[in-house]
């Protein structure tokens, strides 16, 4: 029994050993490998190897690149046709506000101040002259015509006309006048009145009122008969109409 014994090997006392050396090394490169494929470690590696290769290259620094500005750059030179309707000629770009324009389109252009001025010299062409155009019906006129001593351009007329439809007066003027400020007629010591205008012509602007029943009694009985108006330059013109021969052509006309 003891023979049979001998005859079987006898155990290595090293193998053991290598097979905890060959498994450790084995785990070692499974970690060497992992590390090596992570991110930080590969990089951190790359440069470490790279560094000896590229040691005399100088580092390149890459400036933040701005953000696109959004003023936008008028062409002058450009047809007016490729250039946006809402910008402004000027080489900023810069964007015209619709408010502000809208602001601007419709503000109102003040009215010019009103120069009072004095009463200019008139020249009475012929004073209160009347006319009737037949013996029958008649339509009959009674006139008068003034002007400024120092500028001829600047006149006027007062014409009465009586017919079966009533009374009218007539006054023409320069067409250099305020429209939207009217005539205004003095008459004696009362109230003065604005009367608007009719309508202008190529020369003359004209005020046609109907005039009232007691208008005659008033306009003999005024010692100062005048009509005011206000040029385009803010100038106020005042005419002062003469009664000679007032009570004449009042007559012809049978009022």
């Amino acid at each position: 029994m003891s023979d049979s014994f001998e005859e079987l090997d006898q155990p290595d006392p090293r193998s053991t050993f290598y097979r905890v050396v060959e498994g450790l090394t084995v785990v070692a490169l499974l970690v060497a490998v992992v590390l090596w494929q992570s991110d930080d470690t590969l990089q951190a590696a790359r440069q470490l190897l790279g560094s000896g290769e590229e040691a005399g290259a100088a580092p390149v620094v890459v400036a933040a690149q701005p953000r696109s500005s959004d003023i936008r750059l008028v062409d002058p030179s450009a047809p007016l046709r490729h250039r946006a309707t809402d910008l402004d000629l000027v080489e900023t770009g810069s964007v015209v506000q619709p408010q502000q324009a809208a602001l601007a389109s419709s503000a109102e252009i003040p009215s010019p101040p009103r120069a009072v001025s004095q009463s200019m010299p008139m020249q009475v062409r012929e004073g209160w002259s009347a006319a009737c155009d037949g013996e029958g019906d008649r339509f009959c006129t009674a006139s008068q015509a003034l002007t400024q001593a120092d500028d001829p351009t600047v006149e006027t007329s007062w014409t009465i006309q009586h017919s079966d439809s009533g009374l009218y007066g007539i006054w023409t003027v320069p067409t250099g006048v305020l429209v939207s400020r009217g005539m205004v007629l003095i008459m004696g010591d009362g109230q003065p009145k604005t009367v608007p205008y009719s309508g202008c012509g190529a020369h003359s602007c004209q005020v046609r009122a109907r005039l009232a029943d007691d208008f005659v009694t008033l306009l003999r009985n005024s010692k100062r008969v005048s009509t005011e108006i206000v040029l385009k330059n803010g100038k106020t013109v005042t005419f002062d109409f003469s009664p000679e021969g007032l009570d004449a052509a009042l007559e012809k006309l049978g009022v």
